[in-house]
């Protein structure tokens, strides 16, 4: 008996829209005899992964949470979108603290437990000051008392005729709370991004997670009324939740933590526009993106797309934008313009404050640099909260990993100060930024941090079940090993050049292809979405660090076209002149490029390595077999012009493949990208 992709069967159920897959994911895989196969998660009958998820609908089983699908029902080929349930907030219950993953009591920190980039809350053994009283820092967050959570006030909070909010009189304090890149981690994780262990937990490396982000959020609501949630982009795609059941479950956790706004990140494009477009409309607060041509996007615009969004209760505008190469780096998002984000924010500021709004903040998905130039040319912003690049903000320079300080202060043409903040990614830190802004419209005041959500926080209970319910839907494929990783593979610095678990991936693709002719294998950096952590690898492991459904495809190229993609990536810029991301990673080629030299001339060394470890010089007049994804194949981060070529097995079966027949992986850096 024959059993599907496993990566095949999971992504059926969440990329199948409207009756047709989404073009340039989800591809069957060619299969073979030497390819394990894998049993299918199956939490219920009449679950058919080969056909379209067109309603889902709330489980009926035992234990099923209202709104919640006990399992991707499939598609009544009608092509009708999915209906995403939108569930009433409730507090907590208690009495529910031997939730799977979680400590029943919030254990205390014992340090970095092993990793450098967390840092241990309070080490100094000082209590962190409340929330809002005017320092920078932590708040302080209590145990639970009584087991129970606090109620969900309604946001934001009416005036009562005579304090803020009764149409005359601004208020002049807020109090933000902002996530960036969640990418589907609803439950808690390890320092490499995958599943908590019991070894994770026992050590108390498990961070972010929705309960941990509940609990924390209704405790600033609880002991303020000025609380303000936001989000920077990129809710979308990265682990088996996001697999699985697709938007639903972030547009339910979402719409329980009553965010205030979202701006749309390019992830929220990799299944494309009209999927973009019923996850927005789903969701029962504002998205916001100034810098999309909605003439190009309509679908957008019938989800209520806006540029900007007006809090009157605080006399504040927000902006949305996002980076302007997304067409570049996102399959889905072909055909729509993204345009500069400056000129149009400008706009946006200035058109805000001729209707009298000058208190103006950016809810952005365009990165730490980007936003940093940004800040240097628009005038009129107090802040910009942003997303996109992962870059860790902190007020403690010192732990390892930290891009800058928490707000980061950029003078803008105003010749006043644009703050800047971004929390790392996946929701292992929340950012806290509390304003007050005098009568005159200016911003007196700034104090804030990222907050680290480690194991110290306490989780909410309700919000735990409904993910460790969501959870049963994949439990096989977390159980399901296929080899053991003898040390970390971590994937930080895989962007900026050689890495362990890098070299893995593309030695795998490289592997796979051999028997075809495959010379060299090469693989976008950003594809790589977290680490492997010493163990068992599991098939859930597998399909986070690849969760992007891409597949293989083999060409034809010449040497002299291998050294332009190298003296490109070595530049930093694609033939467009559009800056790259990051750097590849390589199998069968070492090359070592000079930083400082010339752009087109830094590439000083090219060797091929064939399969038995000979070495011979790059031969630009040769044609090579090459392999990559179909992603960087079709022209993907700008790595390369795209190609035509027939799509072969999935890069994730094909990696699952590898592993297998190792059983034991012990990569290590080879020197196959040397900066000189």
């Amino acid at each position: 008996m024959k059993f599907a992709s496993v990566t095949l069967a999971l992504l059926g159920a969440a990329t199948l829209v409207s009756g047709h897959p989404v073009k340039g994911r989800c591809r069957p895989s060619k299969g073979g005899a030497n390819k394990p196969s894998y049993p299918i998660a199956t939490p219920g009958t009449g679950y058919e992964p080969s056909q379209p998820i067109t309603t889902l609908t709330p489980g009926s089983g035992e234990g099923a949470n209202p709104g919640y699908p006990a399992i991707p029902h499939p598609g009544s080929g009608t092509g009708a979108e999915p209906s995403y349930p939108i569930p009433t907030p409730t507090p907590g219950t208690g009495g529910n603290d031997n939730l799977p993953g979680y400590p029943s009591v919030p254990a205390p920190g014992n340090g970095n437990g092993g990793n450098p980039s967390y840092p241990t809350p309070g080490k100094e053994g000082k209590p962190y000051p409340t929330p809002g009283n005017g320092t920078v820092g932590h708040p302080s967050y209590p145990t639970p008392g009584n087991g129970t959570q606090p109620s969900y006030p309604t946001f934001p909070l009416p005036g009562n005729g005579t304090k803020p909010g009764n149409g005359t009189t601004k208020r002049n304090t807020m109090t933000i709370l902002a996530t960036n890149d969640i990418h589907t981690r609803l439950d808690q994780f390890n320092k490499g991004g995958t599943d908590c262990r019991q070894k994770d937990i026992d050590s108390n490396t498990c961070y972010g997670g929705a309960a941990r982000i509940q609990y924390l959020v209704s405790k600033f609501r609880s002991e303020r009324d000025d609380v303000v949630l936001l989000d920077a982009g990129d809710q979308f795609q990265g682990t088996l939740f996001f697999n699985v059941y697709g938007a639903s479950a972030s547009a339910e956790i979402m719409n329980q933590l009553m965010y205030t706004a979202m701006c749309i990140g390019n992830h929220e494009f990799d299944k494309g526009v009209e999927y973009a477009g019923t996850f927005f409309k789903n969701l029962t607060f504002p998205v916001i993106s100034s810098n999309i041509d909605l003439q190009t996007a309509p679908k957008l615009a019938e989800a209520g797309v806006k540029p900007y969004i007006v809090l009157k209760e605080y006399g504040v505008g927000i902006i949305g934008y996002i980076t302007n190469t997304t067409s570049q780096i996102t399959t889905g998002a072909k055909g729509i313009v993204f345009r500069n984000p400056v000129p149009v924010v400008q706009k946006y500021v200035d058109e805000l404050q001729s209707q009298g709004i000058k208190r103006i903040i950016c809810l952005s998905h365009n990165g730490y640099a980007q936003d940093k130039y940004l800040a240097e040319n628009v005038r009129g912003l107090n802040l910009i909260v942003g997303g996109h690049s992962h870059s860790l903000l902190l007020n403690n320079q010192t732990v390892p990993g930290v891009e800058g300080p928490y707000p980061t202060e950029v003078t803008n043409p105003d010749n006043k100060t644009t703050y800047i903040v971004q929390s790392h990614r996946y929701g292992d830190y929340l950012g806290h930024v509390s304003l007050t802004w005098n009568n005159a419209d200016e911003l007196v005041n700034f104090t804030g941090e990222s907050i680290l959500l480690d194991q110290t926080i306490p989780i909410d209970n309700s919000t735990a079940a409904k993910v460790a319910e969501w959870r049963k839907g994949f439990a096989a494929l977390t159980e399901q090993v296929v080899g053991q990783a003898s040390a970390d593979l971590p994937n930080a610095g895989c962007g900026a050049g050689e890495c362990a678990i890098g070299n893995l991936i593309a030695d795998s693709m490289l592997d796979n292809r051999q028997a075809e002719g495959g010379q060299i294998a090469f693989v976008n950096s950003g594809s790589i979405r977290a680490a492997l952590e010493k163990g068992n690898i599991s098939v859930a492991d597998v399909l986070t660090i690849l969760p992007f459904g891409n597949s293989m495809m083999q060409f034809p190229y010449t040497g002299a076209q291998i050294m332009e993609v190298l003296e490109r990536q070595a530049a930093g810029k694609s033939k467009a002149g559009v800056p790259l991301t990051s750097i590849s990673q390589w199998a069968g080629l070492k090359f070592s490029y000079d930083a400082t030299a010339p752009e087109f001339s830094r590439v000083k060394s090219v060797v091929i390595v064939d399969a038995q470890g000979k070495e011979e010089p790059l031969d630009l007049n040769k044609t090579y077999q090459a392999v990559t994804n179909d992603f960087v194949a079709g022209g993907g981060d700008g790595i390369m012009p795209p190609v035509s070529a027939a799509p072969g097995d999935l890069q994730s079966d094909v990696f699952i493949t590898y592993i297998s027949k190792l059983k034991t992986v012990s990569p290590k850096l080879e020197g196959r990208i040397r900066k000189i």
